[in-house]
């Protein structure tokens, strides 16, 4: 029901509850199909793209299967055969297995084309998508998403590419361990950045980001779940070099650990 109305125009996303009826501002409550969906084109060209890679997988499998059983099978079945049959077999096996290379090989190539198309928002917003999230377009550079609750944030501009994500902070912590396991962190990962910010109002916050040059659709797809498991590790990784220094400094604290920001996701991490 949540995929159907995903492709709705009337679909509203709820920052509390998630995906909500326009309409009603409840969830999807029918059998079926609902009397008030209006496709949304774009949304159904994305399932119809997933859809088609899924195939082009199944396709390659049941390819791969067919190509062996053609030359398998004779090895144990026509031994007792006449010659001009064995002969006839083995001219039908060579034909049948280069056949089956072209039309994989010309697969291969469209999918080849379509890779090298530049990246978009679009896109960017695509992949968001495909790992189950969805994406709420904030402006021309700017993608939100939430994940348990977490707002995250994807930036793209041309070829440069960042995924943000920023946790409030109690005042509890101890800001100099804070920022020495911030650069210890990001010492073992060049990608990830970590940074003490204080906003507008003196309150101060922890910014977590991952960033890459990415300029193809098809690398972007790929390495997205990536880079986001990337940032899951770095905001596990600071929290224990948090807690760890915290320890080793003052082992007479009850709570030397405390922090105001939660751990990274369990849904990614698991």
């Amino acid at each position: 029901m949540v995929k159907y109305c995903s492709l709705c125009l009337n679909r509203k996303m709820d920052e509390e509850r998630g995906l909500v009826c326009g309409l009603t501002g409840e969830y999807g409550d029918f059998d079926g199909s609902c009397r008030n969906f209006r496709a949304d084109e774009r949304e159904v060209e994305v399932e119809r793209c997933l859809n088609k890679e899924h195939k082009f997988k199944t396709a390659a499998a049941v390819l791969g299967l067919i190509v062996f059983i053609i030359w398998i099978a004779p090895i144990f079945f026509m031994r007792e055969w006449p010659f001009a049959l064995k002969w006839t077999i083995l001219t039908l096996c060579i034909a049948g297995t280069i056949a089956a290379f072209l039309s994989l090989a010309r697969v291969l190539m469209i999918k080849r084309s379509e890779s090298e198309r530049k990246l978009t928002m679009q896109d960017v917003a695509d992949a968001v998508r495909k790992e189950g999230y969805f994406p709420q377009k904030q402006d021309d550079n700017w993608i939100l998403f939430k994940i348990q609750g977490n707002k995250y944030l994807v930036y793209y501009d041309s070829a440069r590419f960042m995924i943000y994500i920023r946790f409030a902070l109690s005042g509890e912590e101890d800001m100099a361990v804070m920022k020495e396991a911030a650069i210890s962190v990001m010492d073992e990962n060049f990608m990830a950045k970590i940074l003490l910010l204080e906003e507008e109002d003196k309150s101060k916050v922890i910014q977590f980001s991952v960033g890459a040059l990415v300029s193809s659709r098809t690398d972007f797809d790929r390495f997205f779940p990536h880079y986001l498991q990337m940032l899951y590790e770095a905001i596990e990784k600071h929290h224990e070099m948090y807690r760890r220094i915290m320890k080793e400094r003052h082992p007479e604290s009850s709570h030397p650990d405390r922090t105001g920001f939660p751990a990274a996701s369990s849904k990614v991490m698991s």
